[in-house]
């Protein structure tokens, strides 16, 4: 999934990896499912706040592990 978010400039797409690691998950099927996001928490793009209700709609649960100082 990450080869679907790409940019040139340095910058973090963490709204678009998130969309597009959701596109990834089909129907739950009554089963939970996660999605872990590795992230510096530094945004360029528009709030990833847009995607919980997708994410619950497919069950899944992302699970942010915040790296760096």
């Amino acid at each position: 999934a990450i080869d679907l978010v790409g940019n040139t400039d340095g910058d973090t797409y963490i709204a678009s990896a998130i969309k597009t690691g959701l596109e990834l998950f089909d129907d739950p099927n009554g089963s939970k499912r996660y999605m872990i996001l590795l992230t510096d928490g530094q945004a360029s793009d528009i709030l990833y706040s847009d995607y919980i209700a997708l994410s619950e709609s497919k069950s899944v649960q992302i699970i942010t592990i915040s790296l760096g100082s």
